[in-house]
């Protein structure tokens, strides 16, 4: 594999894979070309918009350092060790694979969490999910579809009331369980449950909140090749797409939840509001999120 190239040098062979540039300009060795060649199997398809910034942001990850001081010191030469950890980025990367994932991070309403390969990323549809939840006077909450943990640790350390995270995926919970140490968030339980199937019948939900961000998209609907890598689990809700909304929104109805906050899809407001009728939520509201209707919350 190649050895003793520069920061600088790098850093433009790592935006030329990036951008699926022609590699001849850079006058490599025959046993190079070939190797990069090899390592570079992704999509011609899939778009970087910033692949300037990606690559130093991968180079920095590499050597655990920031991107500043990749330019102050721009002639430093990489080891072999870090070139070959560099390209092996870059070349994923270029597949279409999520940045979040190789870094395990994402920040969400402010904090960092722990993510990787068995949750979904965190998006900004989903803080808004938050914040038109925390507007409602619930005294504890339940959420379904937990993943990472990002709804219920933010609902959590905000409002102060206690929640319980339900999920079926035991990787998912385990997922949660790391950003809840990390995050402090000690008064959460989190559970392994097919949406509502392993809730305590015999409590009171007249002041509870359940609170969801579940699979939503139809089984056929073309998602762009980044988004293909989450767990597929968690993104696709069924045929249509909305058919566990509708199950989830009818199960609520059953244990008498008094307030509800659900992420949906943008185009599923006349169905969600048919279901909420049926099940007597006769207060409620969508919100938007970059002019599309994103979810909406609802009073019994």
């Amino acid at each position: 594999m190649l050895e003793s190239l520069s920061i600088t040098y790098a850093l433009d062979l790592g935006v030329a894979l990036l951008k699926h540039d022609d590699l001849s300009r850079f006058n490599l060795e025959q046993k190079d070309f070939l190797d990069l060649k090899n390592l570079s199997t992704s999509s011609q398809s899939f778009k970087i918009p910033s692949p300037r910034s990606e690559a130093e942001s991968l180079l920095a990850f590499v050597l655990d350092t920031s991107r500043i001081l990749l330019h102050t010191n721009y002639e430093l030469v990489l080891s072999k060790k870090d070139l070959q950890s560099f390209f092996d980025l870059v070349c994923k990367r270029a597949s279409g694979y999520p940045l979040e994932y190789i870094f395990k991070k994402a920040s969400f309403y402010g904090r960092e969490f722990f993510i990787d390969e068995r949750v979904l990323i965190p998006r900004s549809d989903t803080e808004a999910l938050c914040e038109n939840a925390l507007k409602l006077p619930f005294l504890d909450f339940v959420e379904v579809g937990v993943g990472s943990g990002i709804i219920s640790i933010t609902l959590s350390l905000e409002s102060k009331n206690a929640g319980l995270g339900l999920d079926i995926s035991k990787d998912a919970l385990d997922v949660a369980r790391i950003n809840a140490k990390v995050l402090n968030a000690t008064n959460l339980t989190f559970i392994k449950s097919n949406l509502l199937d392993s809730l305590n019948p015999k409590k009171d939900y007249t002041n509870s909140l359940l609170i969801s961000n579940p699979p939503y998209i139809a089984k056929n609907y073309p998602l762009d090749i980044e988004v293909l890598h989450e767990p597929h689990i968690a993104l696709f809700g069924g045929e249509k797409g909305d058919e566990l909304v509708v199950k989830l929104i009818r199960q609520a109805s059953a244990f008498r939840f008094g307030y509800l906050a659900f992420e949906i899809g943008y185009d599923q407001e006349d169905i969600a509001t048919k279901i909420l009728k049926e099940c007597g939520y006769k207060e409620f509201s969508f919100f938007t999120y970059a002019g599309l209707v994103r979810g909406f919350i609802a009073k019994a």
